[in-house]
């Protein structure tokens, strides 16, 4: 079938084929050196997010330890406060009439609290 042609057909039909192969091949470079940029650039974002998913991390382990830090402290401070006497604990002390209940510390600690001009000398109170 080649023998029949002329030797320059066949020389240009070669031509044509190898361009074509040429012409593929180029755009196949073209095609992976734009893969290879993609994927530096996502290598680069995935560096970038692991670093902030450690700085993350190295956070939250802070924020832990302090925070089993101050619970500690805040227990010990409970533990070592000193108990309130019962009439200090906020129990409710009843007097002649039950609509008149005040806590102790308020009797027992310089009288009832100050209160402004407008709300009168002793709101709720009787006068005395």
């Amino acid at each position: 079938m080649f023998h029949n042609r002329p030797h320059s057909m066949q020389s240009m039909r070669m031509g044509d084929l190898l361009g074509h192969v040429r012409a593929e091949f180029d755009a196949l470079t073209v095609e992976s050196n734009r893969l290879k940029q993609l994927n530096e650039e996502y290598a680069r974002i995935l560096e970038q997010q692991m670093n902030e998913l450690e700085a993350i991390k190295r956070t939250f382990y802070e924020i832990q330890a302090n925070h089993g830090d101050y619970r500690s402290k805040l227990d010990d401070d409970l533990h070592n406060r000193r108990p309130l006497p019962d009439e200090h604990a906020g129990k409710r002390m009843k007097l002649d009439d039950p609509k008149k209940e005040i806590l102790p510390a308020m009797i027992q600690g310089g009288g009832l609290p100050q209160f402004s001009r407008s709300m009168g000398p002793n709101p709720g109170f009787p006068p005395a």
